[in-house]
């Protein structure tokens, strides 16, 4: 019975560890681009209730990005989410 050292077997082991984390952290950074260009396309053509989700997503990843926060109350406002004061 051939056995494998236990050295290699743990390389090996963090190696498979590695590519996985690489994967994805490399997903996240695609769907994050995503769900900006969504947003942003959605907030410029005036599709404010289509904006809300993916500012909210990205608020939620950075909640102190301005920027973020103003599109996404302004959308609220606009879509109707919200009532203005009278």
């Amino acid at each position: 019975m051939n056995h494998i050292p236990v050295g290699k077997c743990l390389r090996l082991l963090f190696f498979s560890l590695f590519l996985c984390f690489a994967s994805n952290a490399q997903q996240s950074a695609s769907s994050e681009t995503e769900l900006k260009k969504q947003a942003e396309k959605a907030f410029l053509s005036e599709k404010y209730e289509d904006a809300l989700s993916p500012y909210s997503q990205l608020l939620s990843l950075y909640p102190n990005n301005t920027s973020y926060s103003y599109r996404y109350g302004v959308s609220l406002l606009l879509a109707g989410k919200i009532k203005q004061m009278q």
